[in-house]
Formats: structure tokens, C-alpha cells, sequence
């Protein structure tokens, strides 16, 4: 018996097939391989110095870090690419305490402008409009529920100058 011959369509496919099978096996081997050198431990035993606290510290240690990684000081990798990635995110860990005490004290700094323009104002309007006015304010601060913005006074028109006298 003879095998059926077999239309090029079918013979291109296959081809076709075979060759994208090769390409995986390649990458596989290709990832697999710079998995272990990843993993390897540093030729010389290099140790990532500690962590500093500050963040002018930080930015200089990630320099340093980045420096060792890419190999421009001694020549040759000391970091590797899975120790770096962990320096930067402990580094982003950090600065994120650093970015967020910073928004508390910003949000604390407003509060109190808030409060000193309060008294400030409740400072003028005693000096303005005298012991009751101040008083009435109060109380209507310190009532309960939805508050309302005071009815306004309604100003009369100034009279137009005849263009007499003065």
C-alpha cells in the first residue's frame, strides 16, 4: 500500500505547524535558561547593602543597586534581575509611608488653617457687630440637623444725585 498523496494546502499547513512547534521548544529552552542564570548566585558572594531609611539613602541605594545590576562598576552583574525588582519594591513599599505621612500632615495643616480662620472670623464679626450677633451665632452653630445659610439683607438703592448741593 501507498500513503494517499497529500494537497500542498494540507503539506503547507504542517509546515507550518512544525515550525511554530520548533519556535515554543526554543523559548521554552531560552526562558528555562535565563530562569537559572537569574537564579544563580552571585560569582563574588555580593550582598545588597541595607536598606536606608531616609529617602535621600533610598535614591542613592537604588543607584548603586541599578549600577551593580547592569554591571557598569565592576564590569560584570553582581545584582541579579530577581533581587532587583525586590530592591524596588521595598524601595516603593517605603516611600509609600513617606507619601502618605505626608497627605496626614497636609490634611492636619488644613484642618488647623481651617480652625484659625473660624476663630478669626468669629473674632471680627464680635468686633464688628458686638456680643449678641456672636452669640446668635453660636447657637445657630451648635443646632442640631441640617443647617441654613442666614436670609440675607436686602439693600435699598442708593438715591441718584440730582447733581445738587455737595
Amino acid at each position: 500500500m501507498t500513503e494517499p498523496e497529500t494537497s500542498p494546502a494540507v503539506q503547507a499547513l504542517a509546515a507550518r505547524e512544525n515550525a511554530a512547534e520548533r519556535q515554543r521548544r526554543s523559548r521554552s529552552s531560552r526562558d528555562e535558561a535565563r530562569a537559572i542564570a537569574a537564579m544563580a548566585p552571585n560569582p563574588d558572594n555580593y550582598r545588597v547593602p541595607k536598606m536606608p531609611r531616609n529617602i535621600k539613602g533610598l535614591r542613592i541605594w537604588m543607584a548603586k543597586a541599578h549600577d551593580e545590576y547592569s554591571g557598569n562598576v565592576t564590569g560584570q552583574r553582581r545584582v541579579s534581575p530577581i533581587e532587583l525588582m525586590e530592591m524596588r519594591r521595598s524601595m516603593t513599599a517605603v516611600l509609600e509611608t513617606y507619601k502618605i505621612s505626608a497627605l496626614v500632615r497636609q490634611a492636619r495643616a488644613a484642618i488647623r488653617q481651617a480652625e484659625a480662620t473660624e476663630r478669626l472670623a468669629d473674632a471680627l464679626s464680635s468686633m464688628e457687630h458686638g456680643g449678641a450677633a456672636v452669640a446668635l451665632l453660636a447657637r445657630l452653630r451648635e443646632m442640631p440637623g441640617e443647617t441654613r445659610p442666614l436670609p440675607f439683607r436686602r439693600l435699598t438703592p442708593v438715591p441718584k444725585s440730582t447733581g445738587e448741593g455737595a
